[in-house]
């Protein structure tokens, strides 16, 4: 985004590394990585000591507490959720961010690896970047913003806090819009009906709708069409809720409802009616396909 919401000095960063995690720390504690960088990050431990250490619900939800930014390396991301549980997946801001810190080649985007060298089968995967390079994915990490993807016609996208001007918030609005409905809305903004803007203690305000809910409005099929059968449909259904109990044939208060066997004449009728209805609908679904075909 133009204005990340991770510029605070007093922020906590908690990064997640693959084992043995002695690599990373030398690369963030190396002159050369920047300072005011290196000052926020407060822990840097290998996914085998999460899994050992943070083993209960307690230890997790403390781990939860001290720090405000997680950080995860993308070759252990796939298997967190089931090391951290639902305390960091579930109602919380707080879900770990990949970053690529392997080691690779800063011009190719390879890795950096002489392919005769062997390696220890416990740094097979350990290998981290220049310290740079470590530095410039954390960086970018923190000026993105995380977008959870759901089940759903809604996405909630955080775009800014108290702080910022409206100028701010306008342009990391139009940023964070523009992204989303490139990369994850089929057919972009033909199948975006509005943008709304919030705060935690406000309530939902639009400041984008949608012109039009149809493209052609010679594809939309009127009520009139299919407003007989279902009318009809329904006043059957109403006459057969209108029975009552002794027109059922109830013989008596200890003995068991009796069978009702409708008349000969109402089967016939229902089913002529469903007879009806079914053409009626199919009449229509080949009328809709034939000016599908034709339109494209």
């Amino acid at each position: 985004m133009p204005h990340s919401l991770n510029k605070s000095s007093s922020l906590s960063i908690c990064i997640i590394s693959t084992d043995p995690q002695r690599e990373l720390k030398n690369a963030v504690a190396d002159p050369v990585f920047p300072s005011s960088l290196s000052s926020r990050i407060t822990k840097i431990i290998g996914f085998s000591k999460l899994k050992a250490k943070y083993n209960t619900f307690e230890n997790r939800r403390k781990l939860l507490a001290e720090h405000d930014i997680f950080l995860a390396d993308d070759r252990v991301i796939a298997r967190l959720p089931e090391t951290l549980g639902k305390s960091f997946y579930k109602g919380t801001s707080k879900r770990p961010i990949p970053i690529s810190i392997n080691k690779r080649d800063g011009i190719e985007g390879k890795r950096d690896r002489d392919p005769k060298k062997k390696v220890p089968k416990e740094e097979k995967y350990a290998t981290v970047a220049r310290p740079m390079v470590v530095a410039k994915e954390i960086e970018s990490a923190l000026n993105c913003v995380p977008v959870s993807l759901r089940p759903g016609c809604s996405v909630a996208v955080r775009v800014g806090h108290s702080g910022f001007t409206p100028q701010q918030l306008a342009e990391n609005v139009n940023t964070v819009a523009l992204r989303v409905i490139e990369k994850h809305v089929a057919k972009g903004w033909r199948n975006v009906r509005s943008i709304h803007i919030k705060s935690p203690t406000s309530t939902s305000l639009p400041i984008w709708l949608s012109d039009d809910l149809w493209v052609d409005d010679g594809k939309v099929v009127e009520q009139q069409e299919t407003e007989q059968p279902i009318a009809i449909e329904s006043a059957t259904r109403e006459k057969r809720k209108r029975k009552t109990k002794s027109e059922r044939g109830a013989r008596g208060p200890v003995q068991k409802k009796a069978r009702v066997t409708e008349p000969m004449s109402t089967i016939d009728e229902d089913r002529a009616l469903t007879v009806a209805r079914k053409a009626k609908l199919s009449l229509q679904k080949s009328k809709v396909l034939q000016q599908s075909v034709s339109v494209a």
